[in-house]
């Protein structure tokens, strides 16, 4: 970041994408993935109308299937 502030200042939107060669980013994939299912079963749990999850609520839990 140090290094960013003695440079020239940007001009152009593509400019300030930061390239895989000034930062590597391959250590927040895990978190990302995790993010990504966690915001999708918040979704979907606010787009499940009331009566689908009161009759999921009801049913047996079928667990884990033998393969």
């Amino acid at each position: 970041m140090r290094m960013g502030w003695q440079e020239p200042g940007l001009n152009d939107d593509i400019g300030m994408n930061i390239g895989p060669d000034r930062v590597d980013l391959a250590e927040l994939q895990e978190a990302e993935q995790r993010f990504l299912r966690a915001t999708e079963a918040h979704v979907t749990a606010l787009i499940t109308p009331w009566w689908q999850r009161a009759l999921n609520c009801l049913r047996p839990s079928r667990g884990p299937t033998a393969s």
